[in-house]
This record gives structure tokens, sequence and C-alpha cells, in this order.
């Protein structure tokens, strides 16, 4: 009897380890697929939301360009400046707004020739000199100076000032010629040459007829 026991008893062991194996074995089995299964899940919800429309949207909207500024004013900066060209600023702006605006200006730049802190116009174009130009215009001055930095009154009697060769300082003693017109006087004389007659000051921007026929007593070109 008792070796049919101990049989017995050997079977139901051997049973018990193959039942524990299988199992642990089956276990290893599926943890490994399910851990797999959540890989395969976070790698396509990853994916989904880089193609979805909210991240197309997304995308399309950081790679889109900005929108232009209200109340904005165009002005062309030419001369000693890093970058020549049209440049946005905001209404307000003052000539050194637009010099900066176009890198700031060159090394051999004379920013004494301008008044930096005249206010810009819409359309206005500002001219840098170079201190070889500044220096070509450069003399005693023809008349007087009336006033502070604008000019209202008119040069001295039996003056008269060339546009050809007058700087902006001499440009503004002239009746009804400010700084910013001054200098604008100057650019277009450096753009297109020396005036050949009095009468082609209406080509410059903000000089009409009404304004050239107070300027003509107390301007003239040589």
């Amino acid at each position: 009897m008792l070796p049919d026991k101990l049989e017995k008893l050997v079977l139901v062991i051997l049973a018990a380890v193959f039942i524990g194996l299988a199992g642990a074995a089956f276990w290893q089995q599926w943890s490994t697929s399910q851990r797999l299964r959540a890989v395969r899940a976070i790698a396509l919800t990853a994916q989904g939301s880089g193609d979805s429309p909210a991240g197309a949207a997304a995308d399309s909207a950081a790679s889109a360009p900005a929108a232009p500024v209200a109340d904005s004013l165009y002005v062309h900066v030419a001369g000693a400046v890093v970058h020549p060209g049209v440049y946005g600023l905001r209404a307000g702006a003052r000539v050194i707004n637009a010099i900066e605006a176009a890198g700031g200006p060159a090394p051999d730049a004379m920013l004494d020739a301008l008044n930096l802190a005249v206010l810009l116009r819409d359309g206005d174009k500002v001219y840098v000199p170079t201190k070889k130009e500044a220096a070509w215009q450069c003399g005693p001055p023809a008349v007087p100076a009336v006033g502070g930095s604008g000019n209202s009154g008119s040069p001295a009697a039996g003056h008269v000032v060339n546009i050809n060769t007058a700087t902006v300082g001499e440009l503004d003693t002239l009746p009804g010629i400010g700084p910013s017109l001054a200098g604008r006087i100057v650019a277009y004389r450096n753009e297109h040459g020396p005036f050949a007659d009095v009468k082609d000051l209406v080509k410059v921007s903000g000089i009409g007829e009404a304004r050239l026929q107070d300027l003509l007593p107390y301007v003239t070109v040589r």
C-alpha cells in the first residue's frame, strides 16, 4: 500500500509543478502582449495628434505671416544706411526710427546733416548723406538762420540761396521750408543731380506752384 500512495503523491506534486510552470509562462506572455499594445497605442496617439486638423491648424497658424500693423506708414530710406529700402513704421515715427528700421547708419553716414526728430508721413523719403556728400555741401551759410529748428521768416535782404549747393540748414531759412522739406530737396538733388531751373523745385514732394512762387525771390541756381 505504501508504494502506491507514494506514487500518487509524486504524481500530484509533478502535476502541480507543471500547472505552476504553465501558468507562469502564460502570465509572462500575456504581460508582454499588454505592454506591446500600450506602446502601440501611445505611438498611434502621438502620430494622430500631429496629423489631426487641430495640429495642422496650429502649424499653419505658426507659419502664417504677421498681420500688418494698424495705422502704419511706409517710407523710403536711402543713402548711407545698412539696408536701404521701403519700410513700414507705426504712425508717429520719426526720421531716427526710419534709419533704425533700415539697419542703422552706415559707417560713413553724416547724421548731423538731418533732423532726426522730424515726424514722418506716409510716402516720405529719408536720404542719409555720407560724410563726403556733407562736406561737399558744407560752407559758410549764405544767410543767417532765423528762429529755431523751423523757420517762418525769409533770408536777409539782398541774399539768395543757391539750391544746388545749399545745405539742409540753409534751405531751412527759406519761407515755408522746414527741416523735413529741406531734407527732401537735398535728397532729390543727390538722386537726380543739380537743378537746371529753380522751377524744378515743384518736382520735390511737398512743393507746389503756390509755394514755388513764394520761394522764387529767394532762390537761384548756378
